[in-house]
């Protein structure tokens, strides 16, 4: 890199010790890949305004994209100053899946973001690539039985119940031991894709409770339990379920989380022509949100069921005009819900 380039006039008059200050915590972080992160590092010091007005006054930014310009003027001035003084040599490591040295600088910096850190670089950039990134997306030889082994050993293995993204999640690496870490990167390679579950079990969830691995069926989560409905159906509460198993046990055709129309709602079910709610999280602020503009769209076809009154059947508040809709069951009775106010 020229030396020259950290002479800029137009990037040194916003110039800053705390933009020095960012680019040696990216050398101390990620040493010799620290380039790849300095333009978002010296946006995030001095704002996004700054970094425009600055892009469409220098000339040079006419010829090279911004994000570049500003990347080669931070090496060159982190050269100038000292600050790569600080940045390791490169250590030779021989690789936990085949054995084979290599030097940490030959590991992109694609396989380090994924590993999440250079201090568990422990693998070539062949053995992971082909473990991170290979397999087939839709292998048509990987069987129901396949996608249930491979979900009982990933919770064997990080002791909790997986999501289907499991190995796209950030940090997936971090804080294991080198030896659960490489299980966990040799699993990698096994994975299903989404393709592969929804055509063996249709949805995770039912990949999930095929593989028996859920207490009692249920996946709980931060915002409540997923189950699914005796008729197949992926319920994303146990008054959803509640509801959906009672409409399959009476046999009410319907249909799971429509549309409303013109917008990107949905609604639990649509049954005979009418969308019924079960607003199981009342009382958290976004989601009572989600319902004052469920509750204004200019339909009269929408119904609410709001709990259980009696294990035999799901009861409700009927939200619009008129008598509740033909579900295809004379069980149902219209009653008040504090929930709702009244």
């Amino acid at each position: 890199m020229p030396d020259a380039w950290a002479d800029n006039p137009h990037i040194l008059r916003w110039w800053t010790p705390a933009c020095d200050k960012a680019i040696s915590e990216l050398i101390r972080r990620w040493h010799w890949h620290y380039p790849w992160q300095l333009s978002d590092a010296v946006a995030t010091v001095v704002g996004k305004s700054t970094i425009d007005r600055w892009a469409a006054e220098d000339p040079k930014c006419r010829h090279y994209a911004y994000y570049n310009v500003l990347m080669y003027f931070g090496i060159a001035r982190a050269r100038r100053v000292g600050l790569e003084r600080a940045m390791p040599m490169p250590r030779e490591r021989v690789c936990l899946l085949c054995d084979t040295g290599f030097d940490e600088d030959q590991v992109p910096m694609s396989q380090v973001r994924r590993l999440g850190s250079l201090d568990i670089v422990d693998y070539c950039k062949d053995c992971f690539s082909s473990a991170a990134y290979g397999g087939d997306v839709n292998d048509p030889r990987m069987t129901a039985r396949d996608v249930e082994t491979y979900i009982q050993r990933l919770a064997q293995i990080t002791d909790a119940v997986p999501t289907q993204n499991f190995f796209d999640e950030s940090g997936v690496y971090l804080g294991w031991d080198c030896e659960t870490r490489t299980r966990l990167l040799l699993l990698a390679a096994d994975r299903p894709f989404p393709e592969v579950v929804k055509r063996t079990h249709g949805s995770w969830l039912a990949a999930l409770t095929a593989a028996g691995i859920l207490d009692g069926g249920v996946h709980k989560t931060a915002r409540g339990h997923r189950a699914l409905a005796v008729d197949g159906h992926v319920c994303h509460s146990l008054g959803e379920k509640t509801i959906d198993d009672w409409l399959a046990l009476h046999d009410v055709p319907h249909e799971r989380e429509p549309s409303y129309p013109g917008s990107n709602y949905r609604a639990d079910f649509l049954v005979n022509g009418k969308f019924v709610e079960y607003f199981g999280l009342a009382g958290d602020a976004e989601y009572d949100e989600k319902i004052r503009c469920k509750r204004a769209w200019p339909s009269p076809t929408t119904w609410t069921w709001w709990r259980s009154a009696r294990k035999t059947s799901p009861t409700g508040v009927w939200r619009s005009s008129g008598s509740p809709p033909n579900l295809g069951s004379n069980s149902f009775r219209k009653v008040r819900s504090s929930a709702d106010g009244v």
